[in-house]
């Protein structure tokens, strides 16, 4: 139950970190990744910093709160429909990567 008031409120600040749409910046999706690392960055900091002394290992409080933030941000990004871009980035950088002699 706990965790799951947690995941609730990593999703209503990666959310709330949005300060702008589509229609008002078209580099809103930059800032908006930006926000949003910077946002992971210091609450993991804190997490790591804070809170993993004051719970038992067998918690493993932090890889806990990445999986949280790796959820919540899957969830972000696949209700923007911004998965296809993803997809095409990866897809051009693996065939660009191979052409140039990488493995992958």
């Amino acid at each position: 139950m706990t965790f799951e008031i947690l995941e609730a409120s990593v999703t209503e600040r990666l959310e709330a970190s949005q300060l702008e749409s589509r229609a008002e910046n078209k580099m809103w999706l930059v800032r908006y990744l930006e926000v949003m690392r910077l946002l992971m960055l210091e609450d993991l900091s804190v997490i790591k910093s804070l809170c993993v002394p004051c719970f038992p290992p067998s918690y493993e409080i932090l890889e806990r709160y990445v999986a949280m933030y790796h959820g919540c941000l899957s969830k972000l990004v696949n209700s923007m429909k911004l998965n296809t871009i993803f997809v095409s980035f990866r897809t051009n950088f693996s065939v660009f990567y191979v052409a140039r002699g990488g493995y992958i």
